[in-house]
């Protein structure tokens, strides 16, 4: 007997259902069980099969608890053997409902393990199904979860408001170093627009400043060489390969797109240059014949020398000025006036 067959006979015996269909409904999530931790196994009662992490579940009709694991979760939470096409449609609908509650604030990869790994018990059947389905069925579900995340998930202040000492010095209570994106959203909102403005401006101001103000010798000298459409690109950039939060473990993929362009063969060191996973950095020499080349890379606030391969980087290419006060926006809140 297969263990389709096991897991039928044993779901139709434990429901006293005559039909398979009959048999699935009305299970729920009441844990998660996982043991991977303890490097034990435990044993699906549907279909004998070992697994290390599986669920709880309940049929509270018949009052029957059973501990299962793999397929036969996917068939509980469901109410079926899962149709492969439905649930990869499911798939990309909730991937793209979360991008569009988080922008480029928080990746739906990070998102989804977070929750995995931090929901309280009471979000079992919702948690269960992002873990097995990898997405949840349900739209209440689904926005339950994002709920939760966002009055309880703590990040840098810095992350989330990167402009959080201008807002104290126009007259914001004080901001904690760890804050949920609802406490961030509410301090924005009690913000004036002008004060905002004011504060996103001032921090543009001190973040290029900061930025260069110890620039000097060679590097003094290729600054000084940037238009001022090139200096302005590169101090967005910099800022916004300083305080992105998770975006799919690439800095301003979306943003770099109409700003740069391949650095390739031949090009004239030494240059600033920008890497989708480092930030952004200064090719000095011309690469060496296996396509290694030494960059200094220029991003969160510190540099320091490395080697890459040259065709992984991308060189200035000026963006149109409605291209460029986009990426300004993106940086610093708002478009700064900016007196190079």
């Amino acid at each position: 007997m297969g263990k389709r067959d096991i897991f039928e006979d044993n779901i139709l015996n434990l429901t006293r259902s005559k039909a398979l269909k009959n048999a699935l409904k009305g299970w729920e999530v009441r844990q998660i069980v996982d043991l991977s931790k303890d490097d034990s196994m435990a044993t699906c009662e549907l279909c004998g099969t070992h697994f290390r992490k599986g669920v709880l579940a309940r049929h509270p009709k018949v009052r029957a608890t059973v501990t299962v694991g793999g397929t036969c979760v996917e068939a509980l939470l469901l109410g079926r053997f899962p149709d492969k096409k439905k649930l990869a449609k499911r798939k990309r609908a909730v991937t793209s409902l979360v991008r569009q509650s988080y922008a480029d604030v928080v990746d739906p990869g990070a998102w989804k393990t977070w929750i995995i790994e931090n929901a309280p018990k009471r979000y079992a059947a919702s948690v269960a199904e992002l873990r097995y389905l990898g997405t949840i069925t349900s739209d209440d579900g689904l926005q339950q979860l994002i709920r939760f995340h966002n009055k309880t998930r703590l990040y840098p202040r810095d992350s989330l408001l990167p402009e959080w000492k201008q807002l104290q010095n126009n007259g914001a209570k004080m901001i904690p170093k760890e804050l949920t994106l609802d406490q961030a959203r509410q301090i924005l909102r009690k913000a004036t627009p002008e004060g905002l403005t004011k504060a996103r401006i001032e921090r543009a101001r001190s973040f290029k400043k900061r930025s260069f103000r110890e620039v000097g010798g060679e590097l003094a000298e290729l600054w000084r060489k940037l238009n001022v459409n090139e200096k302005r690109t590169l101090v967005a950039l910099l800022s916004l390969g300083e305080c992105f939060v998770e975006r799919e473990g690439e800095i301003c993929k979306r943003a770099t797109s109409a700003s740069w362009k391949l650095l390739a063969t031949p090009y004239d060191p030494p240059l600033f240059a920008w890497h989708t996973k480092v930030g952004a950095g200064i090719v000095w020499n011309k690469a060496d014949p296996s396509g290694m080349v030494d960059v200094l890379v220029w991003s969160g606030g510190g540099r320091e020398s490395r080697r890459f391969r040259l065709d992984k980087w991308l060189v200035l290419d000026p963006p149109s000025d409605a291209a460029l006060r986009k990426l300004e926006k993106e940086a610093f809140g708002s478009v700064p006036e900016w007196f190079f």
